[in-house]
């Protein structure tokens, strides 16, 4: 016997959509940073004026590095998460919820190293809260995850005629 996979809930799939926008904006950020390298000196200079001038070449190279492997790593992993939060995996939505929040808390960071950044700070922390929203207060999404749990395997019979 052939068993049917649960669908993932609408707001669960909508998350799908916000974290698309989401990983335009996170990678937005070291785009615009890598095109822009001399806003990107202007704030290390800002953040650090003792900054000997020689070695503000490398420090916008360190920056750089460091803004697109944290980047790529969170947006990586938030893939990850999201397809395996889609299966129905508790520790995925977990996981997912735990990256969000940091990814929240890192982003103070960012709005506190100039006004170039603000935007996008902004932007993605309404789209980190739409997206946490998403995974915990719906009721089909909460219902998607606890029949998980419980290690139904009643196929989803939803909009098909008895």
């Amino acid at each position: 016997m052939i068993r049917e996979r649960a669908v993932a809930p609408a707001p669960l799939r909508g998350v799908v959509a916000a974290l698309a926008v989401l990983l335009v904006l996170l990678l937005g950020l070291p785009v615009a940073m890598s095109m822009d390298r001399a806003a990107t000196a202007a704030t290390i200079t800002r953040s650090d004026p003792s900054l000997d001038p020689a070695h503000l070449h490398s420090a916008v190279t360190i920056v750089l590095v460091f803004t697109w492997a944290l980047h790529l790593l969170v947006a990586a992993a938030a893939i990850w998460f999201v397809i395996k939060s889609l299966q129905g995996r508790r520790w995925a939505r977990i996981a997912f919820t735990l990256l969000l929040v940091a990814a929240i808390l890192g982003s103070l960071n960012s709005a506190t190293a100039g006004p170039g950044y603000l935007w996008t700070v902004v932007a993605t922390t309404c789209l980190q809260l739409l997206i946490l929203a998403l995974l915990w207060l719906p009721p089909s999404v909460r219902a998607f995850f606890a029949t998980h749990r419980a290690g139904s395997s009643a196929p989803n019979t939803a909009g098909r005629a008895t």
